[in-house]
């Protein structure tokens, strides 16, 4: 089977997760009871990439949303859910006992950085830190009944590249596992609305629609923002 591999836009997967913790909450922006301030987004919940690559938008969100319960990430191929490994503990902040801090690179000079007291630098590393929501990479497929689902509040697939097969798959793994109110966001192909495989049926429908650039397609993609409504 080929396999094409691809970077997603941070700044559109970010507006995407805006977008579908308003779905989530029932509420719309602008509407007299939305307050922003209310609950910090995604508090206790979890977020998952499906098809997660070197975990970039998974460290991306749960810096973005830290009060999320986990934010979780799955990588089919080996080699590339090694790197993400790899590039999450290089990315933690040794400083914080926790593990769950962003380590951010200093925006001065190596020269600045020796010039520097001993005191103050350890300030600019304390200050150069974002809180992280507890991250789990695992490999795997979405396929493999042993990988669970079932505890997605909103899930993300950058699924420009998926043959239709890997499309009704994915439908039906969600259809499968994901619980009612899931949300679900996919670029440029559509989940099946609905289904009926062992032990019952499954139904979904299309929530949003939302245009946003994609480098991979070549400037543009089309995400559908989806909501469980029954499922197996």
């Amino acid at each position: 089977q080929d396999l094409t591999y691809g970077e997603f836009d941070f700044y559109f997967f970010a507006e995407l997760l805006d977008r579908a913790w308003l779905h989530s909450t029932g509420k719309k922006e602008g509407h007299q009871n939305y307050n922003a301030a209310d609950t910090p987004a995604w508090k206790d919940k979890v977020i998952a990439d499906i098809g997660s690559g070197t975990g970039r938008l998974v460290i991306g969100a749960a810096a973005l949303h830290p009060h999320m319960k986990l934010c979780r990430g799955l990588e089919l191929l080996e080699g590339i859910h090694d790197d993400a490994v790899e590039k999450l503990e290089e990315c933690r902040d040794p400083g914080q006992a926790d593990s769950h801090s962003l380590r951010v690179p200093s925006v001065l000079t190596d020269l600045e950085l020796f010039l520097l007291s001993s005191q103050k630098k350890n300030s600019i590393n304390r200050v150069g830190s974002l809180p992280l929501a507890t991250i789990q990479l695992t490999q795997g497929s979405f396929l493999d009944p042993s990988i669970s689902l079932g505890d997605i509040d909103c899930a993300f697939v950058f699924s420009s590249c998926y043959t239709s097969e890997l499309m009704q798959g994915l439908s039906d793994a969600i259809g499968r596992q994901c619980k009612v109110g899931t949300i679900v966001i996919t670029t440029d192909y559509k989940l099946q609305l609905e289904g009926t495989i062992e032990p019952g049926s499954y139904e979904m429908e299309i929530i949003e629609v939302m245009e946003g650039f994609n480098e991979v397609t070549g400037g543009q993609s089309t995400a559908y923002i989806h909501r469980v409504i029954k499922s197996c």
